[in-house]
């Protein structure tokens, strides 16, 4: 099909120029494209290639609507300026990398992406028949009741196709969708690619060592040199003789798109050499910004601005498909995060019991508790020991679970699959049940070791603080989780907020003897909270403990005195309740608040 027909959509860009964001470690910033213009129609397949790093993934992502960076630039579609969000939405964009979780059965994964990025009044049926029609298109029907671990290179990139297509994009975007295959699966995805070309699609892909036969599967070629800038835009059949007239005919034994790619590479300016590379290539660019082609370019840029089309509904068939409802999104990802537990129960269970082991750690050294003198300081030890052991089991199990997920979340966030708050709203509730569950099992566990649950009614009051505490840490993780993108940061910033929560939750330094410049520090340590909480709990039923005048030092005469001496108030239970519930707001909207901003500045592409 004529890459230049005057049928179908047009999508046209120039004066594409890029930047990286400037970095505290980057005093100036880097641009990664210079001036690049092209164009594409539907029923077209244009391959962008060029030497590594010299913008081929950045100018799809720029076409797309996901570059993050600085941008100048002017994309049309059809005469009309459209904006990046827009494009973003209506468009399809196969990663070079597609984030998927593993666990999930194919079927399984193209189900949750059809129910979230299809048009809402899709009835089932017809959800089903599109299903249907793209795998078998795809060769991808035998297996759907197979992990996606289990798939090939070349089959994993044809569900990242298939997850694209589900929306019927006119426009689809692919990068290097043949990088990491075998030759033969490289064939057989751009001839997919070519037969969704032949059926009316724009596609526009950045391709890496295009082998010859899949090179000239393609209609047109843009050609990016080193540095960003453009050094050719035209017809595949064309670039052969265009390069000829430069004096730069390509060996019979070399393959044609290896041989113009070496003509715009730039060696590193350690290696001898470099300052002709530059020339030269500076010559290749000088030579098609005054040649024909680029005149041609010019003048369809000229007639498709003129003609401005409207978009044959282009944006208002897909903008339904983003708005799906909340109450779509939240019991679907409620569900794929259920089912990625539940296939991981070995390690939920591993972890589980280690988590149990130390537990039983924590509570043989004390034994059967008695509730006498010498039993008030153990108890307070162990009630200490089972809170702390509680919030880090809590936290950690966030911290090394929710930072696993970024890359998919980012990734299906770009892709407008879901709404960011429906995502977090999940997670923070599956991974809440759980943690709080898990807490539930191991006071339990501890309480009966040590004989401090003598009825179900003192249990469960125990039981409160406790399952809270597992909620805010769970909270707080969910904060680290977001805030920073290594576990390393995280963790290393989480030490010294946690050792101030230690020294203030009362068991450690008596909080009374604090000056007034550093006693109100305990009202913004959780754990302070807690442990009084859990202390009033425990002492607030005995009214009277048993004393040995003779043989003790200080006598407790009650529960209350106990609360007394490390500084806690039993009028405060409600306080302290109300504070917990207060930290785990402040750290799930700080949490939420930390997330849009990942997505604002990850890249998804």
């Amino acid at each position: 099909m004529d890459p230049y027909n005057d049928d179908g959509e047009v999508l046209t860009w120039k004066n594409v120029s890029a930047w990286t964001k400037r970095t505290i470690k980057m005093k100036t910033e880097i641009q990664l494209l210079d001036n690049v213009c092209g164009i594409a129609k539907s029923g077209s397949l244009l391959a962008v290639i060029s030497p590594s790093g010299a913008g081929k993934t950045t100018l799809l992502a720029i076409l797309n609507g996901r570059y993050k960076g600085i941008l100048k630039a002017e994309i049309r579609l059809n005469g009309r300026l459209v904006d990046p969000n827009l494009m973003a939405v209506n468009t399809g964009y196969v990663c070079q990398k597609h984030c998927v979780f593993e666990e999930m059965l194919v079927a399984e994964h193209l189900e949750f992406m059809a129910r979230l990025k299809m048009d809402k009044n899709t009835s089932r049926e017809e959800r089903d028949q599109t299903m249907l029609k793209i795998v078998e298109n795809l060769s991808l029907s035998h297996r759907l009741g197979v992990r996606i671990s289990s798939l090939s290179g070349g089959q994993r990139k044809r569900l990242a196709l298939a997850v694209q297509l589900l929306t019927k994009p006119k426009i689809l975007f692919c990068d290097e969708p043949t990088t990491g295959l075998d030759s033969y699966s490289a064939t057989n995805v751009v001839k997919l690619l070519r037969f969704m070309a032949d059926q009316g699609k724009m596609i526009i892909c950045s391709i890496h060592q295009p082998t010859s036969d899949i090179f000239e599967m393609f209609d047109s070629v843009s050609l990016l040199a080193s540095g960003g800038s453009l050094a050719y835009h035209g017809r595949v059949s064309d670039i052969s003789d265009y390069f000829s007239s430069l004096e730069l005919k390509c060996p019979s034994t070399f393959d044609l798109s290896e041989y113009i790619v070496s003509q715009v590479t730039i060696r590193p300016k350690s290696i001898k050499g470099s300052e002709f590379d530059r020339a030269k290539v500076t010559g290749i660019v000088e030579y098609f910004h005054n040649s024909e082609e680029r005149d041609v370019l010019e003048n369809l840029f000229s007639q498709a601005k003129a003609k401005s089309k409207l978009i044959n509904d282009f944006p208002t068939k897909r903008s339904n498909i983003s708005r799906i409802s909340f109450f779509v999104e939240f019991p679907w990802l409620l569900w794929r995060t259920a089912l990625l537990i539940r296939r991981g129960y070995k390690t939920w269970t591993l972890r589980f019991l280690l988590y149990l082991m130390v537990m039983g750690c924590i509570s043989f050294p004390y034994g059967v508790v008695q509730i006498d003198q010498t039993g008030v300081q153990n108890i307070q030890g162990l009630l200490n020991c089972l809170m702390m052991e509680i919030l880090y089991c809590s936290l950690y199990g966030i911290i090394f679970t929710f930072p696993e997920e970024m890359p998919v979340f980012i990734q299906e966030c770009a892709d407008r699959s879901y709404s960011p708050l429906s995502y977090y709203t999940s997670k923070m509730i599956i991974l809440s049940i759980k943690s709080a569950i898990e807490a539930f099992i191991y006071t339990n566990f501890v309480f009966g070791v040590t004989g401090l649950n003598k009825s179900l009614t003192d249990y469960l009051l125990c039981a409160r603080p406790v399952i809270l505490i597992s909620l805010v840490s769970s909270a707080y993780g969910f904060l680290l989780s977001t805030a920073f993108e290594s576990i390393t940061t995280s963790s290393l910033f989480s030490v010294p907020f946690e050792l101030v929560n230690g020294v203030f939750a009362g068991l450690l330094i008596r909080l009374k003897s604090l000056p007034w410049y550093i006693g109100w520090l305990k009202y913004i340590s959780f754990t302070y909270y807690a442990y009084e909480a859990l202390s009033i709990e425990q002492w607030n039923r005995y009214s009277f403990i048993e004393c040995d005048k003779e043989d003790a030092t200080l006598c407790y005469d009650n529960g209350d005195q106990v609360l007394a001496s490390f500084g806690f108030d039993k009028e405060n239970i409600y306080l302290d309740y109300c504070g917990l519930i207060v930290f785990i707001l402040i750290f799930h909207v700080l949490g939420f608040i930390f997330l849009l901003r990942r997505i604002k500045i990850s890249a998804a592409y």
